[in-house]
């Protein structure tokens, strides 16, 4: 996709880790989409950001 260049990546990609409030930076990031959010429920030590708070992505267009 031409939209999601390399430097809008590093760009998105810096934002969020610039929110995380952990010393360590984390190994993993985790999108939980429809269905899914209970799996953060099993993670430790996690930062939770709102997906429409992230730059540059896409705007959900599920029905709630």
């Amino acid at each position: 996709n031409m939209y999601y260049s390399y430097d809008k990546i590093k760009s998105i990609a810096d934002w969020i880790r610039d929110r995380v409030k952990t010393i360590k930076q984390p190994d993993v990031l985790i999108i939980c989409g429809s269905g899914l959010g209970d799996l953060a429920d099993l993670v430790e030590n996690k930062e939770i950001i709102p997906y429409e708070d992230i730059p540059e992505f896409p705007k959900s267009t599920g029905i709630f």
